[in-house]
């Protein structure tokens, strides 16, 4: 009679026997740690099916944006496009008016032929500066500033010019001088413009500074600039514009 040879040699015996104990070892582990979940989170597991942590998070689409609001969003802002409550209007004199609610600057004009447009905005103890502007007067300077720039021809070299105004500067003076910007402007140059305290010289009063400031703001409104950097520095300490008008908003 012949021999049966086993199935299985010892050595395979002894590796069933050590995968079956490290298998064993595996369960109770997880098994307790399974117990130690929360009764809450425990539940959550047990009744989350797979597919649902196999799926993509979904994201909403950025919200488009058109040419029409980009276009408002870079213009003035106009009647009840200002935000402030309080705000301060130029007078036909140029002086600054003090301040005053925004429905109240608003009943003050004919609003079938005129715009409140803000030249200047407000910061958290200054009223931004408005100025009464006539519409039609308003769409013929758009259309002419944005001819202009159609028909201009590209220049690479900038010509920067410096005009430099003290706080307490008179009024005659002070027209000079703006006057001279709009002549460097009209050129295609651009123009650093410095308001500053000067040694040995009158300080001035706030309000003295706020009427620079709006009569300045109102120049470059009437002309049709825009800043080429962010206005810096400190109202009656030291402050700087730098103007160029190939950048003006049509």
């Amino acid at each position: 009679m012949a021999c049966l040879r086993p199935l299985f040699s010892a050595a395979q015996a002894l590796r069933c026997t050590f995968i079956s104990s490290i298998e064993s070892q595996t369960a109770a582990q997880a098994s307790r740690q399974l117990h130690a979940l929360p009764t809450r989170q425990l539940r959550y597991y047990r009744a989350t099916p797979v597919s649902q942590f196999s799926q993509r998070p979904h994201y909403p689409p950025p919200p488009a944006t058109s040419a029409a609001s980009s276009a408002s969003r870079s213009s003035l802002p106009k009647d009840e496009e200002i935000r402030s409550a309080i705000v301060r209007v130029v007078q036909e004199n140029g002086q600054l008016g003090e301040p005053m609610s925004l429905k109240s600057a608003l009943a003050s004009f004919d609003r079938s032929r005129n715009f409140l447009v803000q030249v200047r905005a407000g910061s958290e103890d200054q009223a931004p500066v408005c100025k009464i502007v006539d519409k039609s007067e308003y769409s013929a300077s758009a259309k002419a500033k944005a001819k202009g720039k159609e028909s201009k021809p590209k220049s690479t070299a900038v010509q920067i010019k410096q005009i430099e105004l003290n706080w307490a500067i008179d009024p005659h003076d002070l027209q000079h001088r703006l006057d001279q910007l709009e002549t460097f402007l009209s050129k295609g140059k651009r123009v650093s413009l410095i308001l500053t305290k000067k040694e040995r010289k009158r300080r001035a009063t706030p309000d003295e500074a706020q009427r620079v400031l709006a009569a300045i703001e109102s120049k470059l409104f009437e002309i049709g600039v825009t800043e080429v950097k962010p206005r810096r520095g400190k109202i009656m300490e030291h402050m700087e514009y730098v103007l160029d008008k190939k950048k003006a908003a049509a």
